[in-house]
């Protein structure tokens, strides 16, 4: 599906879904592989859907899902709307829709968390967020280097103009914002040489989780930029991998 987010911002939804020895549903994961943002991050796609494809289903069962011609729909400050097409083919999919793990990348990053942190951890259970951008106020304020990425147009596009304009809008689109005792634990992962999204992003928010006594977890790499996991024979890929696989058993066990 590619519902429109914006000026030339659209999101696609992928799910990895987990079905126990009698055949029924145990959880799932919902990429969130598209963003906010005018160039969406495709890196390490299939690095992902091979890791977390091993955690979630059992061997030899097909588990990933293409949802791109659903038609769910999905607008960043209406994230309900993420789930509510699953809980209609919830039958169909074969999925436990209160059994969820969002996971994104960078600008797909950015909505999972913020429809994590709004639906909170009754209807998702956990987020993964590679180098998110978590803040749009601070982010507006730190601009990336320009010949990288033009953030005033980018926000201004997606968000329908300056901060200066449109500063409430700007803070109900920073998953930031949403933290509170209900959002769901949380694994981030960045690299301390991105350029494109500073870690500031992840460690603000690290704190933000920790202070309100959500589970969290920061993997920060010191050598890694941005999409450094696209490797998943490097130390990025490696670590990442890692941290990936051990996330969903400890987001899906009972409460």
């Amino acid at each position: 599906m590619t519902p429109a987010l914006g000026k030339n911002h659209a999101v696609g939804l992928a799910l990895f879904r987990g079905i126990d020895d009698r055949g029924d549903s145990t959880g799932g994961v919902l990429d969130v592989q598209e963003g906010v943002f005018r160039h969406p991050d495709h890196t390490g796609k299939d690095c992902e859907r091979s890791s977390l494809s091993h955690q979630i289903d059992p061997p030899g069962r097909s588990c990933v899902h293409a949802l791109e011609e659903t038609g769910i729909e999905c607008e960043v400050l209406r994230p309900l709307a993420i789930l509510d097409g699953l809980h209609e083919r919830a039958n169909e999919l074969h999925i436990d829709p209160a059994q969820t793990i969002l996971i994104g990348r960078s600008s797909g990053a950015h909505l999972a968390l913020l429809a994590g942190y709004q639906l909170g951890r009754d209807r998702i259970r956990g987020v993964i967020a590679y180098y998110p951008p978590t803040d749009m106020v601070w982010s507006w304020n730190h601009p990336t280097n320009p010949w990288l990425l033009d953030t005033p147009q980018v926000l201004g596009d997606f968000l329908g103009g300056p901060l200066e304009s449109q500063q409430a809008r700007y803070q109900a689109a920073s998953p930031l914002e949403h933290v509170s005792a209900t959002c769901p634990p949380t694994l981030l992962i960045h690299g301390l040489s991105d350029e494109l999204v500073f870690a500031q992003q992840s460690r603000r928010l690290e704190t933000a989780l920790r202070a309100a006594d959500v589970p969290c977890f920061a993997l920060l790499l010191p050598w890694a930029t941005h999409g450094c996991d696209a490797n998943l024979a490097g130390p990025s890929g490696q670590l990442s991998t890692y941290a990936i696989e051990r996330f969903p058993a400890f987001a899906l066990a009972p409460q």
